[in-house]
């Protein structure tokens, strides 16, 4: 429990301190409310790490980053937030009833997510291995890595890795496990999650909407929560600085001509700021990128039709541009790249591949197509997405612009993931499941914005206690809900246990280190397979192989690609054949290990059967863990 707190303290100090400070020293946004100054704080200090390391590994790619790098970071941000408050210790404030429910909400959030934490010490189901071995890497080297190596032959050019320029640094402070490192990051940027919304709100709307939106966001919908069940963790870190972004970006195109007459070295620091999370967030998850420019890109257009009937489109023009190119100039050492490996990777599909035309048809309809009743599961609970339907209409009705920017948002990334529709590969960058599991972000605005609207159609004299009574109410639904998102898991899908832990010391201290391991492995897709117990975390645990890979070495499409997909299909076939055995001894694969978990995706490998058909020799039980040895000769066929 010391480890884990002693994680907790560090994500915060690191997600907080540097932003805060900075923000401090240049004035930027300084008459802001406290709480919104906090928001935006951790916004510029989430982006600061994978800016920082992917720049560092463009100019200097021999540079890394030691761990007394960010103990004086850290000191240096704690002693100038301390000048400051001593400073103004007078203008601080008590804060009012919707600071405390919107602290209360954001504790109450952090204990839901602590809990699973807790419970699943493990991160759950496929991407957590490559996220845990990055991590690892990053950290053991100080820089963010050109492949997954010496676990797997796989680059890493087209995968965005901001995400372990965190998690890296947490495990350089911390000297924890990467998988803890990474799974207690994950779940306090899922925490964090509701500082962007509260931000939209409290900014726009009010601080009653931005308790409401908080809440919802939280505990009320099962995303982002949900996303531990996944290892969902890039996507979420992008989403935590999606609507900061958004807010930091719109307030310096709005006050730009005011602020360039007035205060105009603090208004260039804006647009750094607001540069540097936008090139983050694109850092973080390449495809949320595009969530974000749909937002964006809507609400240019108003500011734009506005400020041409106010004659100042010119003003406008300019800040978005000096925000747009120092952006692009920020995200540069990875942007190129990325799509240079992009538009490759279809050419090289077009000409040799390590799947089928069918396979290629069955991963587009697997892989895209969702069904209606998967929604609810993806996207919010039916009665959340009622109230969410409920709340649209009034804001629609009041002709709240928050609400209408949020129904747009909604209509053009549904559109977004039917893009694959059009039968252009390219054009699809991402799946309409990945973007359904985001759409708690325009539901907690939609929802925030209709209880603040509600309050207005009062007499002011009730409005007042209501919006009092609401606060009250909201931190009192809220804490029911800490027990439901809690426990809002899917077992099957946290691979590994105490159990299996042992296997792997086991496995460290009497199997050589060339020892290589067919597991229960499923298809997610024709061309991704991965385990389904802890037989999947042997590679991480032990640096020993074993057939699955991870589930970003289809990308590589080479040698190690085609090695993955050829013995994941022998060890499926071992299910049924126990003869397959000796194909997979002959490809190198001596052993079999049986976590505790199973497979979940049909009956799985079954020890007793294998050593029972005489291919195999039990030689490790313990807590329904099983380790076999394949036989040198294979048993003689009976007549």
């Amino acid at each position: 429990m010391l480890a884990d707190s002693l994680l907790v303290l560090t994500v915060v100090a690191l997600c907080t301190l540097p932003g805060y400070a900075l923000l401090t020293l240049t004035s930027a946004w300084r008459e802001w409310r406290h709480l919104q100054r906090l928001c935006l704080a951790m916004g510029v200090s989430i982006a600061l790490y994978p800016v920082l390391y992917y720049f560092a590994r463009w100019l200097a790619p021999g540079f890394a980053f030691r761990p007394w790098m960010w103990w004086v970071l850290l000191a240096a941000s704690i002693g100038v937030i301390a000048i400051s408050w001593r400073r103004r210790r007078g203008s601080i404030g008590r804060p009012d009833a919707g600071a405390l429910a919107f602290v209360a909400i954001v504790l109450l959030s952090f204990l839901s997510r602590a809990w699973v934490a807790v419970d699943y010490p493990y991160p759950a189901w496929s991407d957590s291995l490559h996220h845990a071995m990055t991590t690892e890497l990053t950290a053991a080297q100080g820089r963010l890595p050109w492949n997954l190596l010496p676990y797997f032959d796989v680059p890493l050019t087209m995968y965005h890795l901001g995400l372990y320029a965190l998690t890296g640094t947490v495990v350089q402070l911390t000297q924890a496990p990467a998988y803890s490192a990474l799974l207690w990051t994950a779940q306090m940027l899922n925490t964090f999650g509701v500082f962007g919304v509260f931000l939209v709100l409290d900014r726009y709307v009010s601080r009653t909407a931005a308790v409401a939106g908080a809440l919802t966001a939280g505990l009320l919908a099962h995303q982002p929560a949900f996303y531990v069940n996944w290892g969902r963790f890039t996507q979420l870190a992008s989403q935590t600085v999606l609507l900061i972004a958004w807010v930091m970006t719109v307030d310096t195109l709005v006050h730009w001509r005011h602020r360039w007459r007035n205060r105009r070295w603090r208004l260039l620091w804006q647009v750094l700021f607001a540069a540097l999370v936008t090139a983050a967030l694109f850092m973080l998850h390449f495809r949320a990128a595009a969530f974000y420019l749909l937002l964006l890109g809507p609400t240019v257009l108003f500011l734009a039709w506005r400020a041409w009937w106010r004659h100042r489109l010119g003003a406008l023009v300019v800040a978005t541009a000096a925000i747009g190119v120092l952006a692009l100039l920020l995200v540069s050492p990875v942007l190129w790249e990325a799509l240079t490996r992009y538009i490759g990777m279809y050419a090289e599909l077009a000409q040799t591949t390590t799947v089928s035309a069918s396979d290629l048809k069955e991963i587009e309809s697997r892989y895209f197509s969702m069904s209606l009743d998967t929604f609810p599961y993806l996207m919010a609970h039916p009665w959340l997405a009622w109230l969410a339907v409920i709340g649209a209409g009034i804001g629609l009705v009041r002709r709240n612009l928050i609400t209408w920017l949020a129904v747009v948002w909604t209509a053009l990334l549904t559109m977004l993931g039917y893009v694959y529709l059009l039968g252009i590969p390219i054009l699809a960058v991402t799946n309409l499941g990945a973007v359904l599991i985001m759409f708690y972000l325009p539901i907690a605005l939609v929802i925030g914005v209709a209880v603040e609207e509600i309050l207005r159609l009062l007499p002011a004299r009730q409005a007042g206690w209501m919006r009092k009574g609401v606060l009250v109410a909201a931190v009192g639904v809220a804490v029911p809900f800490v027990v439901v998102r809690a426990h809002d898991v899917e077992p099957f899908r946290f691979f590994v246990t105490d159990q299996d832990m042992r296997a792997m010391a086991w496995i460290d201290a009497n199997l050589p280190l060339d020892a290589a391991f067919a597991v229960n492995t499923t298809f997610f897709l024709p061309n991704a397979p991965h385990g389904t117990d802890a037989g999947y975390w042997i590679p991480y645990f032990t640096h020993r192989k074993t057939n699955t890979g991870v589930m970003n070495s289809s990308s590589a499409n080479n040698e190690h690609a085609r090695q993955v997909l050829a013995i994941s299909s022998l060890a499926k076939a071992l299910e049924g054949d126990p003869s397959t055995l000796a194909k997979l001894r002959d490809q190198g694969y001596e052993y079999v290990y049986i976590g505790a978990r199973g497979n979940f995706d049909g009956a799985g490998l079954n020890a007793e059967a294998l050593v029972r058909s005489g291919y195999a020799d039990l030689i490790y039980a313990d807590g329904g863990v099983a380790i076999l040895r394949a036989r040198s000769v294979p048993p003689i066929s009976q007549p």
